[in-house]
């Protein structure tokens, strides 16, 4: 009885620390989504969160991603926030085998701010793990690749959701 009683307890604790446990996902799939971007920081997410400024210093990528948080990415390349959007991410989200729920499909599907260029959002899953990556222009970037092509200024936003 005494070993029964005591499996049970250690059942309901289990499940009660897997429901209080952060979400996340491992870093695995993802790496290969970012394989060429620069990984620069995390920052608290959720409304009224902004992206702080941040530097432009490669760090390393953690080895799991939880939700309530940006993870900001830069690129490094000379490559259009378009291309980016409609080819890049996409295509490497499928070579990750995450399942792409929502992305832009052509250059209408584009949101358009007062400052900045287009905006957009992807959203994917895989079982447990779904988020969603979205761009952010960068003033600093803005400013120090005005050379560059519109989109290389720009965060790009990693969220894991609830």
């Amino acid at each position: 009885m005494l070993t029964r009683l005591a499996a049970i307890t250690l059942g309901t604790l289990l499940l009660l620390a897997n429901g209080c446990a952060p979400k996340g996902c491992a870093t695995d799939d993802l790496k290969i989504v970012f394989s060429d971007f620069a990984y620069v920081g995390v920052f608290a997410a959720g409304r009224g969160h902004p992206t702080p400024r941040h530097g432009n210093e490669l760090m390393p990528m953690p080895n799991f991603i939880r939700s309530g948080y940006q993870y900001v990415f830069h690129t490094t390349t000379m490559v259009t926030t378009e291309h980016i959007a409609i080819v890049v991410l996409p295509e490497r989200l499928r070579v990750a085998h995450l399942s792409i729920l929502e992305q832009p499909r052509n250059s209408g599907d584009f949101a358009i701010p007062n400052h900045g260029g287009p905006i957009w959002e992807i959203r994917f899953t895989n079982g447990s793990c779904k988020g969603k990556i979205y761009n952010r222009i960068d003033d600093s970037l803005f400013a120090s690749r005005s050379s560059w092509p519109t989109g290389s200024q720009d965060d790009y936003i990693l969220e894991i959701e609830d």
